[in-house]
């Protein structure tokens, strides 16, 4: 943003001279160039705090879903400066959720009782990739 819209939007923050939008994933506020007459959004982009992203894969899965086919809402949340914090939400529901979908998955189908490694570790590798299946259809897919 260069330094008069800049001005302008600290001129309309100081005479509450801003325009506040609802959305399903927050409020959206923003201030008019009066020379133009164009609405800008105003960004509280510096709340946000940085996230390794190899700690929350199914934050990230989450935001690409978001990207590809719910732009507007990952836009309000960048807008409002609570997408990391939504991200981060989001993989500690869908972590609870893997965790209790393998215990359910177990209990209805134990781990077979042989000798057989490989055959055991087959069947837990299943219960795993079901589980993981099953948070992105219900939670990655759902959640916003």
């Amino acid at each position: 943003m260069d330094e008069r819209l800049r001005k302008i939007m600290k001129k309309a923050i100081a005479e509450g001279k801003t325009i506040i939008e609802k959305t399903k994933t927050g409020e959206i506020e923003y201030f008019r160039d009066e020379e133009t007459g164009i609405l800008y959004p105003i960004f509280e982009l510096d709340d946000e705090e940085e996230i390794d992203p190899m700690k929350i894969p199914f934050g990230l899965m989450w935001k690409e879903y978001l990207l590809e086919n719910k732009r507007h809402e990952i836009t309000t949340l960048v807008m409002t400066g609570k997408l990391n914090r939504r991200m981060l939400e989001i993989q500690e529901m869908a972590e609870d959720y893997r965790k209790k979908m393998v215990q359910e998955l177990l209990n209805k189908n134990p781990v077979p009782e042989t000798d057989d490694i490989l055959e055991r570790a087959s069947h837990l590798n299943h219960i795993h990739k079901t589980a993981g299946e099953m948070v992105v259809k219900d939670i990655i897919e759902k959640v916003v």
